[in-house]
């Protein structure tokens, strides 16, 4: 049964606090989970590795900045997702499956959009407002 007209309202990570080591490990393993199940496979060869690459970047200004818990939490993740990938994904509630073009995603690079262009709203960096 559907109900076009329900609305959801949902509080990310209501259930971890702000900074827990847990949650930010939870974020960055299921942000690369959700790439890989996602991208269609030409996209995921170059924007997989950059993910990385630019998780590396925050992992490390963590540990400079004395927050050796947030690094932790990226590599453990990196280390989750790759064991993933390995040994888990056949196991997968969810398959992967890449048909056709994602809808309600952003063809551009939020991180250019939030840090460079100054876009602090969904709604600026979509440009419109949620449905």
């Amino acid at each position: 049964m559907v109900c076009p007209q329900s609305v959801v309202y949902h509080v990310g990570g209501g259930t971890l606090p702000q900074g827990s080591k847990r949650k930010m490990y939870l974020n960055f393993r299921n942000n690369l989970l959700m790439l890989f199940k996602n991208l269609p496979l030409q996209q995921l060869f170059w924007k997989l590795p950059l993910r990385l690459a630019l998780d590396g970047l925050a992992a490390l200004k963590g540990l400079f900045t004395g927050k050796t818990g947030y690094f932790m939490a990226v590599l453990r993740a990196h280390g989750g997702f790759v064991y993933w990938c390995l040994f888990k994904q056949r196991m997968s509630i969810m398959p992967v499956s890449r048909k056709g073009a994602l809808k309600g995603r952003l063809n551009g690079s939020i991180v250019w959009a939030y840090f460079v262009q100054g876009k602090r709203k969904y709604s600026e960096i979509m440009g419109h407002k949620p449905v």
